[in-house]
């Protein structure tokens, strides 16, 4: 699988999505399990939080938790984020996966659980942490999810509520478009997709193999570039509401961030493929 992969990042940048649903079709369905719900040891998550990209998010948001107080965490995944903070305060977790909860717990025993997605009750607290969670709500505010046939808050809106909870906010996401306001099919999402889940992640993950052939997350690192790499591009042709994707590029965020009455402390790449960007921010 490795060597088509390669192969297809050497085609013209106009021929790689054919080339990538093809080699999709050969590759079949493979393993069963899908990389984000499950979050246990030998998991594909595991495997996920030891890649070049994840572990380069982590060490750009570490320096910059607090020890003590409270910290309101949207979306924990396996608590890989505090296993080296030594966190002693209050931390409530958003996130609608109960073992996640489980998880986040084993490093922080203090912790606060919200079962469900973020809210616009956010506590008080002095930081917030959301990392690669935001982009699972689709349409930039409330008035674009109506336009689809969606309710419910969009991102402005919920970015509104973190500022008015939290002194500072620590945002970590893809740098793509793949919103609402792009139809299914559109060439311009196909290429976004592409060169978010392809061009960038799955380079990323072909050159940590190479560079680590003997890993034992090898065979997971691997799956991943099926399961989720190739595999995702597929969500560039289903409908709108169907998508489990709706993030935004830099400049796009920087105006919800103007929109939801933010300031942007800080913000820089967190990975040298530039996939994952962190944003400092703090309201106005």
């Amino acid at each position: 699988m490795l060597e088509p992969i390669r192969a297809l990042l050497d085609l013209p940048r106009g021929l790689q999505f054919d080339a990538a649903n093809r080699l999709r079709d050969e590759l079949g369905d493979g393993a069963p399990e899908e990389w984000n719900t499950t979050f246990g040891e030998g998991s594909l998550f595991e495997a996920w939080t030891q890649t070049v990209v994840a572990q380069g998010a982590y060490a750009a948001n570490r320096p910059l938790l607090p020890r003590h107080g409270h910290v309101v965490e949207v979306g924990g995944g396996d608590g890989r984020l505090w296993t080296e903070v030594g966190f002693e305060g209050q931390l409530t977790l958003f996130d609608p996966v109960p073992g996640a909860h489980e998880q986040v717990r084993r490093a922080v025993p203090g912790l606060v659980s919200r079962i469900e997605p973020v809210a616009l009750d956010i506590p008080r607290c002095e930081v917030l942490v959301c990392s690669m969670t935001l982009h699972h709500v689709a349409g930039r505010d409330a008035r674009e999810r109506s336009r689809w046939g969606l309710d419910g808050p969009g991102k402005i809106e919920i970015l509104r509520a973190m500022g008015q909870a939290a002194d500072r906010i620590l945002l970590n996401e893809a740098t793509i478009h793949c919103e609402l306001d792009l139809a299914p099919g559109d060439p311009v999402l196909r290429d976004n997709m592409l060169d978010s889940y392809v061009r960038r992640c799955g380079r990323s993950l072909l050159d940590q193999i190479e560079a680590n052939p003997n890993s034992p997350f090898v065979p997971r690192w691997r799956h991943i570039l099926h399961r989720w790499c190739l595999d995702q591009i597929a969500m560039a042709d289903v409908p709108r509401t169907e998508r489990d994707v709706y993030e935004l590029d830099v400049a796009r965020w920087m105006e919800c961030f103007e929109a939801a009455g933010l300031l942007v402390e800080s913000r820089r790449p967190t990975d040298d493929y530039g996939l994952f960007w962190q944003y400092v921010l703090r309201p106005q």
